[in-house]
């Protein structure tokens, strides 16, 4: 979908048609618009309030072993020479100074250790920069594009005598228009996308036929629907 969809029209289809249409009507829209690979859409729907919780595995930190407790008996043993070499004055405060040191870096040590904890995923921290975010409220501008995009393609479609009917389209198309109308843009985006669905249909028949001639020369192709291609 990358460079034929904006992210807001993502947004739009995906929050205004159930999965399996919001996925048809995104690739063939990735098509119609030029679409440059194979494209694959998959869309997951979550019930209830979308909040999901887990437990976090253990993190896995190595032990600390005798590291901590030899940092800590180092570190008071400096202590306890620097105090017995500096001054008498200043001993006792440079022993007090130096056990402090020793016991701020044994439970800096300490505080590493990473506890198994819960979470929720509703709870994640804020997106990072970087990560993107759009309107997904589908709007009026929007259904406006999708219903002059339908009459290009008919149009288009006319023209190059694809096995396509304008009036296979007609009762789709008098919905769409109806719906935003009453500012339903959901309705009319469902109406829209069977709309378009009819015109890829026809469109994918005469590149069937295409690839049948290229191949077989010339042949009679009957579909499925008794009319021929």
């Amino acid at each position: 979908l990358t460079g034929h969809l904006s992210d807001s029209e993502i947004g739009q289809v995906v929050s205004g048609l159930p999965p399996a249409e919001a996925c048809r009507l995104l690739v063939n829209l990735a098509n119609l618009r030029g679409g440059m690979d194979n494209s694959t859409v998959v869309v997951v729907e979550v019930d209830g309030n979308g909040e999901l919780s887990a437990v976090l595995p253990a993190a896995q930190t190595q032990p600390h072993g005798w590291t901590l407790p030899a940092t800590g008996f180092g570190l008071a043993a400096i202590a306890v020479i620097i105090a017995l070499i500096v001054p008498e004055r200043i001993r006792v405060a440079a022993a007090v100074m130096g056990l402090a040191v020793a016991l701020m870096t044994v439970l800096w040590f300490s505080r590493r250790s990473i506890k198994q904890s819960t979470t929720r995923f509703g709870d994640a921290p804020k997106a990072k920069p970087g990560y993107r975010s759009a309107a997904a409220a589908v709007d009026a501008a929007f259904i406006k594009s999708l219903l002059l995009l339908v009459e290009e393609v008919a149009a288009s479609l006319e023209e190059a005598n694809v096995p396509f009917r304008r009036q296979d389209i007609a009762p789709a198309c008098s919905q769409a228009i109806d719906s935003a109308g009453r500012s339903e843009h959901m309705q009319a985006m469902a109406a829209i996308a069977r709309a378009i669905d009819i015109c890829m249909d026809g469109l994918i028949k005469q590149r069937r036929k295409k690839t049948i001639e290229a191949r077989h020369g010339n042949v009679f192709l009957e579909p499925d629907d008794g009319s021929p291609l």
